[in-house]
């Protein structure tokens, strides 16, 4: 690394997942399932202002902005 502080990608997968860790494009985590299990996950390909989140142990990048709309309330035009 470059000594840069590296923030990890926004959204709710953050209140589900424990151990996260960020390198810049690829997110890791321990990510609990409906069933209240945890599994080891990644997600490789992050780009800046991705929103992610847990989708029963698999984080998701959702990739249009009408899932995110469900997700996340939108500012006004």
């Amino acid at each position: 690394m470059d000594g840069k502080l590296v923030k990890a990608p926004k959204g709710s997968y953050a209140q589900t997942c424990t151990d996260i860790r960020f390198d810049g494009s690829t997110l890791t985590a321990n990510c609990q399932k409906r069933d209240k299990s945890f599994v080891a996950v990644s997600l490789s390909g992050i780009k800046e202002g991705d929103y992610i989140i847990n989708d029963d142990g698999k984080l998701v990048a959702p990739t249009f902005s009408s899932d995110v709309a469900s997700i996340v309330p939108q500012a006004p035009p």
